[in-house]
């Protein structure tokens, strides 16, 4: 089986219409859907995906639909305070996916997945928006917290990609878990990478207050539980995943992603 590039709830990227998939070839969120959609409808590849993610989640939760993946989540409620319409996929932070799984305990934990293919950065400040907008002012109510998940003297150091739009996705998995979603109360934040995309695996020019010699180092360098954070390849979530059902996808994604 391969899994075509269209989406169950598309959003708007390169189109820009709200509401219709992108035909980017390149759309890292189609790419999302590509490595993830056998993980939403089956539940021995949600299982590896996330003991891939962490060997301590032992069960997929079903969350959507009857599926174990949702595309494009932005919380049930808006906790960030964003302005302007809650659409998924545009306008307001969005995870390209969400997850969840139970824990031996019978805890569960929202697993969130930050999806790049190609994307590189420059070292634009994106404190401001075009129109004026005080950005940082949007955010940092719950950047200021006592228990907020991300520690900086100075929130405005965090305005650069890919670090705002971590740090806007951190805040909303946070409070999602505040807020139990799901049934979850805690969480991890997976940013999936390719080995080859090194112009954002390196450090770059952006952020440049933020401590580390890579991009991921310098993300925990913020972070008061830097383990909550997993930087991984699209191939490490897909281990153990060749044989069987699914080795057809598998061998599609290769050609396709080389991954």
């Amino acid at each position: 089986m391969v899994v075509e590039q269209v989406r169950r709830r598309p959003a708007p990227e390169a189109s820009g219409e709200v509401g219709l998939p992108t035909g980017h070839l390149n759309s890292s969120q189609v790419a999302a859907v590509n490595h993830l959609e056998p993980a939403r409808a089956d539940r021995s590849v949600a299982l590896r995906v996330l003991a891939n993610v962490d060997p301590s989640l032992i069960g997929p939760v079903a969350i959507e639909d009857d599926g174990f993946v949702a595309y494009e989540w932005i919380g049930a409620e808006n906790y960030l305070r964003e302005p302007g319409p809650r659409t998924r996929g545009a306008q307001v932070t969005s995870l390209d996916a969400v997850m969840c799984a139970r824990r031996a305990d019978d805890t569960s934990t929202l697993v969130a997945f930050e999806w790049k293919y190609l994307e590189s950065y420059g070292p634009e400040s994106r404190a401001t928006s075009r129109r004026g907008t005080d950005r940082v002012a949007i955010y940092r109510p719950l950047l200021d917290q006592r228990d907020s998940p991300i520690a900086i003297d100075d929130p405005a150091d965090l305005f650069y990609d890919p670090y705002e739009q971590l740090m806007r996705q951190t805040l909303l998995l946070w409070q999602m878990a505040e807020h139990g979603e799901f049934g979850a109360n805690d969480w991890i934040h997976v940013h999936a990478v390719p080995t080859e995309n090194l112009a954002l695996r390196g450090r770059g020019a952006a952020a440049p207050q933020l401590v580390g010699e890579s991009m991921g180092e310098a993300w925990r360098s913020v972070l008061r539980e830097p383990e909550r954070y997993r930087l991984m390849t699209p191939s490490e979530l897909l281990e153990g995943l060749d044989d069987g059902r699914w080795a057809e996808w598998r061998q599609w994604l290769r050609a396709r992603y080389q991954t």
